[in-house]
């Protein structure tokens, strides 16, 4: 997969709500489960859990909250801490 990563530094949560709603498709695949993403001593983000309800996910991806949506084999996501959206991630198989 390709990952496109931006960081948001203005960005609220619920502008990267209105976003992911934006978003609109059937999903393909599937997030839910536990993911590995690379230790986060090793420059990894750590491990996540995601639990996915049509085309809308959520969960943590190490010490970030995430919101997400899939469609098709595309995935869009944003990474916050309390209200504030540090990142924001599209990745494309």
């Amino acid at each position: 997969m390709a990952l496109v990563i931006l960081s948001c530094a203005r960005l609220t949560k619920e502008q990267a709500r209105l976003w992911l709603d934006s978003i609109n498709g059937e999903p393909k695949i599937d997030m839910t489960g536990q993911w590995d993403a690379g230790g986060m001593f090793s420059g990894g983000w750590g491990v996540s859990n995601f639990i996915q309800e049509g085309k809308d996910f959520s969960g943590s991806l190490g010490m970030y909250n995430v919101d997400g949506a899939v469609v098709g084999e595309q995935v869009y996501m944003s990474l916050s801490s309390g209200r504030r959206v540090y990142y924001t991630a599209r990745l494309k198989k």
